[in-house]
C-alpha cells in the first residue's frame, strides 16, 4: 500500500508540474484528461466546464468510445455533476443509471448507454470558492470509489483547476493584445491620412 501511495503522489506532483507549463486552453484541457486518466486508471475520464446557462459541457475526454458522448451537455442541477457543483465536493455512484438519488436527464442517460458508463466519480474544479467545472472518472463496471481514490483525484483536480484558470487568463490576455494591436493599427492609419 505504501509503495503504491508513494507512486501515486509522485505521479500527482509530476503531473501538476507539467500542467503549469502549458499555455493554451485546449492543450491544457487535453493534458488534464490524459493525465487524470493515467493517474486514476478508470476506463475513461472526461472534463466538463460550466456554461453561461449553468449546464455542464464536455470539453475533453480520454478513453471514451462514443463520439456522441463527447458532445454531452448536462442541464444544471442534474447528474453527479449537478451534485458536485451544488456542494463543491466530490460525489460518486457505483451505478449511474440505477442511482435513484441522482436527478437524471434523459438526453444524457441516452448517451450513457452506448458509452457503457456504470460507475462515476466527479470532483470539482475550484478557482477560489467557485466551481468552474467537474472532472469525471468512469468505469464500465459497477464498483465503489475508495476514499483514497477520491482524495487523489480531488488533489489532482485542484492542480488542474489552477492550470485551467491560468490558460483562460492566457487566452484572455492574448485576445486583449490582439484588440490593442488592431486599435493601434487603426489609429496609425488615421494619423497617416491627416
Amino acid at each position: 500500500y505504501r509503495i503504491r501511495r508513494e507512486r501515486e503522489l509522485s505521479s500527482l506532483y509530476a503531473t501538476a508540474r507539467s500542467l503549469t507549463a502549458l499555455g493554451e486552453l485546449d492543450a491544457v484541457l487535453d493534458s488534464i484528461v490524459h493525465e487524470a486518466h493515467e493517474l486514476i486508471g478508470t476506463d475513461f475520464t472526461y472534463l466538463s466546464l460550466i456554461g453561461g446557462n449553468g449546464e455542464l459541457m464536455l470539453k475533453a475526454s480520454e478513453g471514451t468510445i462514443s463520439s456522441a458522448f463527447n458532445q454531452a451537455r448536462v442541464p444544471s442541477g442534474t447528474g453527479v455533476g449537478g451534485r458536485v457543483i451544488a456542494t463543491g465536493a466530490p460525489a460518486w455512484v457505483s451505478n449511474y443509471l440505477k442511482a435513484g438519488d441522482v436527478p437524471h436527464d434523459r438526453t444524457f442517460d441516452g448517451l450513457v448507454i452506448p458509452e457503457g458508463m456504470v460507475a462515476l466519480l466527479g470532483v470539482p474544479l475550484l478557482v477560489g470558492e467557485e466551481v468552474i467545472g467537474v472532472l469525471f472518472a468512469a468505469d464500465r463496471t459497477e464498483r465503489p470509489f475508495e476514499p483514497d481514490e477520491v482524495a487523489l483525484f480531488s488533489a489532482f483536480a485542484d492542480h488542474a483547476a489552477i492550470a485551467l484558470n491560468n490558460a483562460r487568463l492566457y487566452d484572455e490576455s492574448r485576445a486583449a493584445l490582439k484588440q490593442l494591436q488592431t486599435a493601434y493599427r487603426t489609429i496609425e492609419r488615421q494619423v497617416a491620412m491627416m
